[in-house]
């Protein structure tokens, strides 16, 4: 329970502050109008939740179940276990100290060569100068395949005979349309449903650029 607390003290403040920032980021995404807010609405309120969430969660539940599963592993008599689970906390521990005493000594490194990092900065500032300028701005992709598909129906208890005169006159309009590079027709079917009063229109229409 102590060290829970003590780790609390440390930890408490960057957890406040963090979910502080990200909530200011996400809010104002929710409220957003036009197309964008149509798109990002649900995905600011949905963040913005789920961060305040994590942050309860991180004040309150965390601390209590490293209360309850963290205990030392010491038996009646007062001597250290050797299970799995204390093995497994002694090889765990044995690696992050490793990785601790690393990661010291690679922050050590850049405290000393500040040309390094000074450098490291300036080129990841040219590149992201570079994919701005580069990077497409749009907030939709363009999707556009140059295929348009149509569906036919005539009245109701029309026979397939009459449905296909019909498809006949459409054709000869479509061909005389120089756009359309290529176009076919499937009788008895459409976006509607199946019947022969039904058809269906697949037009591809020339390059544009």
């Amino acid at each position: 329970v102590l060290a829970a607390d003590d780790a609390m003290k440390g930890v408490s403040s960057a957890i406040l502050t963090s979910t502080i920032i990200f909530m200011a980021v996400f809010f104002p995404v929710a409220m957003m109008g036009g197309t964008s807010g149509a798109f990002y609405t649900q995905f600011g309120i949905t963040m913005a939740v789920a961060v305040g969430i994590s942050a309860v969660n991180a004040f309150t539940l965390s601390p209590a179940l490293c209360a309850l599963l963290l205990k030392p592993y010491i038996d009646e008599q007062g001597n250290t276990k050797n299970n799995f689970a204390a093995r497994f906390r002694k090889a765990f521990n044995a690696v992050f100290d490793r990785l601790s005493r690393r990661y010291v000594r690679g922050v050590m490194f850049i405290i000393h060569r500040r040309w390094l990092l000074w450098s490291i900065i300036g080129i990841s500032f040219g590149l992201l100068v570079l994919l701005v300028n580069v990077t497409k701005t749009g907030l939709i992709p363009e999707e556009d395949t140059g295929t348009v598909m149509v569906s036919m129906n005539t009245k109701p208890g029309t026979s397939m005979a009459q449905t296909s005169k019909v498809m006949e006159r459409i054709n000869s309009r479509l061909d005389s349309i120089g756009e359309i590079e290529y176009s076919g027709a499937v009788a008895g079917f459409s976006f509607s449903g199946s019947g022969p009063s039904q058809a269906m229109y697949f037009v591809t229409l020339k390059d544009w650029e």
